[in-house]
């Protein structure tokens, strides 16, 4: 196996404002030193901040793609083949849920963001468009538990 040296980077994660200054080799290669770094999805920082605004549009475009793809590849059919098929809970909601109980969302305005996409995909499935239809109604009919249930549901789990 060979060694990628571009592979491999130094994240120091301290409170102080002023951390020691050394270099880590590897192999005769001195790794570079990075002040922020992707683990699982998610960007952190040296102080092991992050910022939820980053998240939610993270979240939100890759949540809104799966929804083009929906609507690209099932937009023909019946609302009873988009009913049975099930494609929001296994191609959208994981996205939106993915690691819920570490970033959950403080602000309301993201809350209303993530929950945005609970409320396009029944319209969607029910083929009326938004003066048609109330998304309460259609989400009791599709039996949709609501994605602030989720979340609490997810801590409360990870507890």
């Amino acid at each position: 196996m060979s060694f990628h040296r571009d592979k491999y980077k130094v994240f120091i994660i301290s409170k102080k404002n002023d951390t020691f200054a050394t270099s880590y080799n590897l192999h005769d290669h001195t790794l570079e030193t990075v002040n922020s770094a992707k683990y699982l999805g998610y960007s952190f920082t040296s102080e092991l901040r992050w910022n939820d605004y980053v998240i939610v549009n993270n979240i939100c475009n890759k949540a809104n793609r799966e929804i083009a793809f929906l609507k690209t590849y099932l937009n023909v059919g019946p609302a009873t083949v988009k009913e049975n098929i099930n494609a929001y809970t296994k191609l959208v909601r994981p996205i939106v849920e993915y690691a819920i109980q570490l970033w959950d969302p403080h602000f309301k305005s993201d809350t209303d963001r993530i929950k945005m996409f609970q409320r396009r995909i029944p319209r969607y499935v029910s083929n009326k468009p938004h003066y048609q239809s109330s998304v309460r109604t259609k989400l009791q009919y599709l039996t949709w538990t609501s994605l602030e249930q989720r979340r609490k549901e997810a801590k409360l789990i990870m507890l």
